[in-house]
């Protein structure tokens, strides 16, 4: 996350985690969750 934060500018992650949430509504880690769910469920169709 640090790292990211960094390329986007940011000098800590907890600032650009702070931006992101007010920007997309959710947390990175929230974020994160939520596409890996998706992922999961896109997977899971194919395969039927």
């Amino acid at each position: 996350m640090t790292q990211i934060a960094q390329s986007a500018g940011y000098d800590n992650a907890s600032k650009f985690s702070e931006y992101f949430k007010k920007r997309y509504g959710v947390t990175p880690s929230q974020y994160r969750a939520g596409a890996k769910r998706a992922a999961k469920q896109s997977s899971e169709i194919k395969t039927e």
